[in-house]
């Protein structure tokens, strides 16, 4: 059972620093830069509210989102944080419940920048194009924002049980690739998604006769996300319960 009272503690350490506050400001600073730069055209000619579209923003922030994510792992395998556990939790408490506390923890103040992100999306929707139908995106959420989050979360925990150092060097490659589009990836790798919406989405809006394009998702896109979903649970409870792993 997770102790309420050291969860609420946890989440506060992490959100009243200027670490989260700045994270927050260059979040929100690049979501709007997206909206209005790339968004507002659209996704290959279809409207800047389409399900195709928003997938597309939801892709485009995830790189600085991951960024976020893995930042705030570090401070759960930090020589500070190393140094504060026995003030912290005065009763004694196994490695397997400190980890999955601080694991949960680090994930809601994720998901608190995530919800940033994507109310900013939802004021520019409406303030921009009186578009306040915000139901229509909560399908290219579960697809392009839910799976790989979870992933990234798990392989970042992972990561840090072992060295700390990994998940520095974890930052340049989640950037890198987010922003990158490879081309024909096969999807089972494909952690972002934004190479499959990039080939397969134009591929699929150019032939479509329809006067609106239709959201239509191939099985094995979907088989694949809920793959990277049971991968980073499964990524998260090893380390958790991986007691020879040591923090370097």
């Amino acid at each position: 059972m997770i102790n309420l009272t050291l969860l609420k503690y946890e989440i506060q350490r992490l959100i009243f620093t200027k670490k989260y506050f700045y994270m927050i400001l260059i979040l929100s600073i690049w979501t709007a830069d997206v909206l209005m730069r790339l968004v507002i055209n659209g996704f290959y000619y279809t409207a800047p509210f389409s399900k195709w579209s928003y997938s597309e923003f939801i892709t485009l922030c995830l790189p600085v989102l991951f960024i976020i994510l893995i930042l705030l792992c570090t401070s759960i395998f930090s020589e500070k944080e190393k140094a504060v556990k026995s003030i912290i939790y005065s009763a004694p408490i196994s490695e397997e419940k400190y980890y999955i506390m601080k694991g949960f923890s680090v994930f809601v103040v994720f998901l608190l920048a995530m919800a940033v992100s994507i109310t900013i999306s939802f004021i520019y929707y409406a303030y921009l194009f009186e578009y306040t139908e915000y139901q229509n995106f909560i399908f290219p959420m579960f697809l392009f924002l839910v799976p790989s989050s979870i992933f990234i979360f798990g392989l970042s925990i992972f990561m840090g049980k072992i060295s700390n150092k990994l998940l520095y060097g974890l930052i340049p490659i989640v950037f890198i690739f987010g922003g990158l589009n490879l081309g024909d990836v096969p999807v089972w790798v494909d952690v972002f998604g934004n190479n499959f919406l990039q080939e397969y989405g134009l591929s699929f809006i150019l032939s479509c006769n329809n006067e609106e394009v239709p959201f239509v998702i191939p099985s094995n896109f979907i088989y694949s996300r809920v793959i990277f979903i049971i991968l980073g649970i499964i990524l998260f409870m090893v380390a958790c319960k991986y007691k020879k792993c040591k923090n370097k």
